[in-house]
């Protein structure tokens, strides 16, 4: 295929549109011509639209017109000046970086000995993204500028300035740090020698605005590394990891090494830190608090930590990171250096992978640290044996009052905390049948400390202990036994009711048992303990088929004549409507019965609903306990026995609302011409 063009360049502005055009179509046509372009590569349209736009230049970008003197200089010839004596020689290495729009940048060496410029005509570029590297032979202590020229005026020339012999950084610009003209002075050495981590615990947290010493600065031309508010963590300044243009980036990376390949190079900022331990007790340990962003893409934004190159892990196992959505939020990030602190110097290494600059759109692809420390972290242990009464107690949970750590002990009672670092800590122990209890304890660097921790048992009160009754045929008694648990673990109880021995069959009979409820330190109501009442095959009792006389609320199913199917998720569900309860309550009873067979333990589900004026409103809560089925001895229409259920749920102190209960199975709810159900509370 031969394609032709005939263009006359009559605007410089308008030619680059033309030209901008036409690689757009070429773009086009190569794409159908193939066939082979997929969609994990390709951009949005909001992407390729702002990606025509040109970049900001920094709000603190040079804006000088270029001295007279400069202008003077150009094209003359340059005579290497006297410098009254023989000065040692540096070779500095200048490596510049294009943006898009090579054809209107060039540059040039300013030297101030000379009061000229090295070169008798400027550097240009010829392709975009293009990176020129010159070595000179400069000499050392004598002060030089990097000039940089853009016809369009929105900076275009990005800049590193090193020692090429020792690697140590001089200085650096980015492609926004000037507008039509920008110079970028130096002076010709070995460079910024870094400063060792020596001295421990080191830590940063940027609040002067300057990058540390410490922190040896490499960043790409595609790739930015600063100081900013945006990058703190409730603090004034953090540092800022980011990309530049989409210039350099090329394909979307979809994997950690397509992500750092070497193609990728100029849009990776880094710093190196060499670490020399100092052999203080503890383990060798980095953290920081850290965040990611991203503008289209979250693979447009990548970040790793290297130790003398090789890839390291954090606490959680992972080896490089990226952002999750476009507000996340802060978190720690530690790293275990103990393998490295008796094996002499090391470098850690932080660096990201970014596309775009910060809020180029959304947040930007960038990373941003703060209070970046490393330190030895001291650390000790907790051990120790839980008792109750002097006896073991196997699988008692013991735990940080935290919530970050929680362990059980042994058949021995034995427990351990291992590798805590050193200060005060607050832990408690339970288990199921005894109260629960909270202890203080110190970890000491180095040390095991021991801590046993002992289990009470619940206290119960009854009152009274037994009650003794003579009845006569026919005769109805009601008795209330008081069961208080006034420790702080669960508490489980039996009931009997014992009759003389008149016959060769048993004389007891289980009226039922559950646990009592409590209250557990720092957690409120116990849901995990549910009172249930009850057993079946109780002898016929009309005192079953009553509210109980202290109730708050009573709709008694004494002439009831009809039942209504309630169904946990089935076709009905009835409501009993409450009115004036003037105190806290925390039982429900109801009345029902079933068609056929004989109803067993089963879940029951019982809601409380707003006062809807005429109706159940909006719910407040709802419980599903496995409540046992109490005979009543009564029947409903001469054929339905009813049955009785009493369930005990969290405190309410509602006034007026709604209650609805249902049966797992197909329950009937009893009902009276005085309600809609019939129960108490």
């Amino acid at each position: 295929m031969t394609i032709q063009f005939l263009l006359t360049n009559t605007n410089h502005r308008r030619m680059k549109r033309i030209t901008t055009l036409l690689m757009l179509m070429l773009f086009m046509a190569s794409t159908v011509l193939m066939g082979q372009v997929t969609t994990t590569n390709t951009i949005s349209s909001k992407e390729m639209q702002m990606m025509k736009q040109r970049r900001a230049v920094s709000p603190n970008a040079q804006t000088l017109p270029t001295p007279a003197e400069r202008l003077a200089a150009k094209g003359k010839t340059f005579v290497v000046p006297s410098t009254g004596g023989s000065r040692a020689i540096s070779n500095i290495n200048i490596a510049v970086t294009v943006d898009s729009y090579f054809g209107e940048a060039s540059y040039n060496i300013w030297d101030y000995d000379a009061g000229a410029y090295i070169w008798g005509t400027d550097e240009t570029f010829s392709s975009s993204g293009e990176t020129k590297v010159h070595v000179l032979a400069l000499t050392e202590g004598s002060m030089y500028d990097v000039d940089c020229w853009d016809t369009y005026g929105d900076g275009g020339i990005g800049g590193v300035v090193t020692n090429d012999d020792t690697g140590w950084p001089i200085t650096s610009w980015g492609s926004t740090d000037y507008t039509s003209y920008g110079a970028f002075g130096f002076t010709a050495g070995p460079g910024i020698m870094p400063v060792d981590i020596t001295t421990f615990p080191f830590e940063e947290d940027f609040e002067t605005g300057i990058i540390p010493d410490e922190m040896v600065q490499t960043v790409g031309s595609g790739a930015g590394l600063r100081t900013a508010s945006s990058a703190a963590n409730n603090s004034a300044y953090g540092l800022l990891f980011e990309g530049n243009t989409s210039s350099g980036w090329g394909s979307t990376p979809y994997s950690y090494s397509a992500a750092y390949d070497p193609s990728k190079s100029t849009h990776f900022a880094a710093v190196d830190m060499t670490v020399v331990p100092d052999g203080s007790p503890g383990l060798l340990t980095m953290r920081y608090d850290f965040v990611q962003g991203y503008s289209f893409n979250y693979n447009y934004s990548w970040f790793r930590v290297l130790i003398d190159g090789n890839p390291l892990m954090d606490a959680d196992g992972n080896y490089w990171w990226q952002p999750a959505t476009h507000s996340d939020d802060f978190v720690q990030k530690s790293f275990d250096l103990s393998a490295y602190q008796n094996g002499g110097a090391f470098t850690i290494t932080l660096q990201s992978s970014c596309k775009y600059y910060e809020n180029y759109y959304q947040q930007g692809d960038v990373a941003f640290i703060d209070n970046f420390e490393i330190f030895y972290l001291e650390i000790g242990d907790f051990v120790g044996i839980v008792t109750s009464q002097g006896a073991p107690v196997d699988n008692a949970e013991v735990g940080l009052l935290d919530g970050s750590l929680t362990v059980h002990t042994d058949a021995n009672g034995y427990y351990e905390m291992l590798n805590l670092e050193t200060g005060d800590y607050d832990l408690y122990a339970f288990k199921d049948g005894y109260n629960y209890v909270e202890v203080t304890g110190t970890i000491v660097t180095g040390v095991q400390t021991q801590l046993d921790i002992n289990l009470s048992p619940p206290i119960m009160v009854i009152n009274p202990l037994f009650i003794q009754e003579t009845l006569n045929p026919e005769e109805v008694l009601t008795k209330y036994i008081g069961i208080q648990n006034v420790g702080n673990g669960d508490l489980y109880w039996t009931a009997e009711v014992v009759y003389p021995v008149m016959s060769n069959n048993s004389n007891v009979t289980n009226l039922g048992s559950g646990p009592a409820p409590v209250y557990t330190t720092g957690t409120g109501f116990d849901r995990g303990a549910i009172s249930e009442t009850g057993g079946r095959g109780v002898e016929s009792d009309r005192d079953l088929f009553e509210c109980n006389a202290d109730a708050l609320f009573g709709n008694s199913p004494v002439g009831a004549d009809n039942a209504y199917w309630s169904q946990y998720n089935g076709t009905y569900q009835q409501y009993q409507q409450v009115n004036g309860v003037s105190d806290t309550w925390t039982t429900v009873t109801y009345w029902g019965v079933f068609l056929s067979g004989t109803p067993v333990t089963e879940d029951h589900f019982i809601g409380v609903y707003q006062d809807g004026g005429g109706s159940a409103g909006p719910l407040i809560a709802s419980y599903l306990l496995p409540l046992d089925p109490i005979a009543t001895g009564e029947v409903l229409l001469g054929s339905y026995p009813i049955y009785q259920w009493i369930g005990t749920i969290d405190p309410h102190s509602e006034t007026d609302f709604w209650v609805s209960c249902q049966a797992t199975s197909q329950m009937y709810w009893l009902t009276s011409p005085t309600g809609s159900g019939n129960s108490s509370a």
